[in-house]
């Protein structure tokens, strides 16, 4: 899912900027480099409609070799004014994020309602649930703050 988010800086000047995730691949087709087609063809998108940055919710070990960095790198902290280990940047334009301390104001698509979710996903035939350890790894991960 892609959708748009925002960054503000110390004087209260706004910019857009893209957001994308969770980025999916299905078990029998990683390590092939679907994931990495994806980040690469969501980075180009994003620089041709002129974005200046991605800001995402990730783990670093899926992200980092992509060139993402954690957000505390560019002075980005989450609105509560904290450095989530998992809020990761990727600045599209050398620079562009030099010399502010900025908020990064989440797009409000993430903001789902839990039973309108269960809701939804009664309109499908059943699936197997499955539990992989890395979920619990990123739930970790989303939970830690960089000091």
């Amino acid at each position: 899912m892609y959708t748009k988010a925002y960054i503000v800086d110390e004087t209260d000047n706004k910019v857009e900027i893209v957001t994308f995730g969770p980025i999916s691949v299905l078990p029998a087709c990683q390590k092939q480099g679907f994931g990495s087609a994806l980040i690469s063809h969501s980075r180009q998108i994003a620089i041709e409609m002129g974005y200046k940055a991605i800001i995402i919710y990730g783990h670093p070990h899926n992200y980092c070799k992509h060139g993402f960095k954690g957000s505390k790198d560019y002075s980005i902290s989450n609105a509560e004014g904290k450095f989530p280990y998992s809020l990761l940047v990727l600045e599209l334009e050398k620079g562009f994020l030099d010399g502010h301390e900025w908020r990064y104001l989440e797009s409000e698509v993430y903001c789902i309602d839990p039973k309108a979710a269960e809701d939804y996903d009664k309109l499908f035939g059943p699936k197997k649930k499955e539990y992989r350890y890395s979920q619990e790894e990123f739930h970790i991960a989303s939970r830690a703050y960089i000091i």
